[in-house]
């Protein structure tokens, strides 16, 4: 049944099943939303759909031409996102979103981000690097609902993105980079790969977040910089980072003048591994991988030595435990090599009376 204006119905689907939507006459035309697995939802949604009608009067919410919404966005962004997460979304904003939507915000529909999509293809991109844009742009149209630019956001589809395994080294692999990586870049390859920490947290780490009493690490956020997801976290520290953390800090005792940070530049800068690790890895003569792959090294290293995936997933300070299972997916033959030595339990013989049973 109705409420004010507006009533509810159902629609069955391919499968039999009853999808509830409602419609309502507003802005001059009949306005239609779903779908629901319940009549009660629909009408809790039609309900709230009627209480916004009644703060606007039943006017058309106030246009905004995307690129306005856009510079909008990007000050908002300014006080509320993180600098690295504002500077992606603004060079996409300015690289791609802008230049192909020269509309007005209600007239970026699922057709017009659909064209869109068709044209990134075509330009040859990743499905990863669409599906960010792809979140740009809904971010940048749900901040439009909060402005009451829009009612409603469009339908935005992302694409499927093939699965990666993530590249890491093997117990053997990371003996072999450390064995051949310098001098100046070996103690934070053993270290990252000994406490999972991202390499922007390996940048901003001081000396003040070492607890060598305790052998924990603290990854806490500084002035200008926040760990990503704004979480602190504590890593208890193993042989191997702790060795790495004693010569880093026998480094630092030689420098003149001295570094609050871990592992700075020479200069005093914030310093990149990415060239040291590959060139440990060329004289290794075994295949690259990223900085970040260390701290895939450290998830599924620990995975493979039988850790709990909620252990795995605190020392990595990952917020969804999803993210974690792809150490567990890593390790499953590992697994299946412990599950092998259930072959050493004894069993016994079947009784004489089942041989005689028919297969």
């Amino acid at each position: 049944m109705g409420r004010g204006r507006g009533k509810t119905y159902y629609i069955l689907d391919a499968k039999g099943r009853r999808r509830w939507y409602f419609y309502i006459f507003a802005f001059g035309q009949r306005v239609r939303k779903g779908s629901w697995d319940t009549k009660a939802e629909a009408e809790v949604c039609l309900e709230e759909f009627e209480g916004r009608l009644r703060k606007t009067n039943g006017e058309l919410p106030r246009d905004i031409h995307f690129h306005d919404l856009c510079d909008r966005y990007g000050r908002w962004a300014e006080v509320n996102l993180a600098p690295r997460t504002r500077a992606e979304r603004m060079c996409t904003i300015r690289a791609h979103l802008k230049p192909f939507l020269d509309c007005t915000a209600r007239e970026v529909s699922f057709e017009v981000v659909e064209a869109y999509k068709q044209k990134r293809t075509k330009d040859g991109i990743a499905p990863a690097t669409m599906n960010t844009e792809l979140k740009a742009l809904s971010c940048i149209l749900r901040y439009s609902v909060d402005c009451g630019y829009l009612e409603d956001l469009p339908r935005i589809r992302r694409v499927i993105s093939p699965k990666k395994n993530p590249r890491y080294l093997s117990a053997e692999g990371i003996w072999k980079v450390l064995e051949a990586a310098t001098p100046r870049t070996r103690w934070a390859i053993q270290l990252l790969a000994f406490t999972g920490m991202r390499k922007g947290e390996l940048a901003h780490l001081e000396w003040e977040d070492i607890d060598f009493d305790n052998s924990l690490l603290h990854i806490r956020g500084k002035d200008g910089w926040i760990p990503k997801g704004n979480e602190d976290r504590t890593i208890p520290l193993t042989d191997g980072s702790m060795q790495a953390l004693r010569e880093l800090w026998t480094r630092n005792e030689r420098r003149k003048p001295k570094s609050a940070l871990v592992h700075p530049g020479r200069k005093g800068n914030l310093v990149d591994i990415r060239v040291g690790l590959n060139d440990a890895c060329d004289r290794a003569r075994i295949p690259r991988i990223p900085v970040h792959g260390l701290r895939h090294t450290f998830g599924s290293q620990m995975a493979m030595a039988g850790a709990n995936p909620f252990a795995i997933q605190k020392a990595m300070g990952h917020k969804d435990i999803k993210t974690t299972m792809i150490y567990v997916d890593v390790a499953k033959p590992h697994i299946q090599e412990q599950m092998e030595k259930l072959n050493r339990i004894p069993v016994p013989p079947p009784p004489r009376w089942m041989k005689t049973l028919p297969a």
